[in-house]
């Protein structure tokens, strides 16, 4: 599978997403469905430089590394995810309706680049854990 790009902006920002390749793929059935493990190298989540002038968390999310997995079904599509990440000290959420340091929003898998059409990433003392639902 080709790079994709980690964080799908909705207007254009100054903010270049790091292409990632998956690795380690692999499928198993799951409730009449798929489940499908992955993971990706390691890339920066630095807003630094572009952050929206109303934001007021941190810019840099540091370095993360993932790893999760797709579910798929004939009524759904999901990835839950967990990576950990060198900002050890933010704690912060973002979702589909609370931006990102850049302003933007949106999320694009770390799976195939599908865009979300809902998503939630928490962060907290050096762990990522999201969920995004692609319907």
């Amino acid at each position: 599978m080709r790079g994709i790009r980690k964080l799908a902006a909705v207007a254009v920002v100054a903010v270049t997403a790091v292409a990632v390749q998956v690795g380690g793929a692999g499928s198993v059935f799951a409730d009449s469905g798929t489940a499908t493990h992955y993971s990706v190298p390691p890339y920066s989540m630095d807003f630094t430089g572009s952050v929206a002038d109303d934001y007021t968390g941190p810019a840099d999310l540091g370095t993360w590394s993932c790893s999760g997995v797709r579910v798929t079904n004939a009524h759904h599509v999901r990835d839950n995810f967990t990576c950990s990440t060198t900002a050890t000290e933010v704690t912060a959420t973002f979702s589909d309706s609370i931006a990102w340091p850049c302003g933007c929003s949106g999320w694009a898998s770390d799976f195939d680049g599908r865009v979300a059409t809902s998503y939630e990433i928490d962060i907290s003392g050096g762990t990522v854990n999201g969920w995004s639902n692609y319907n």
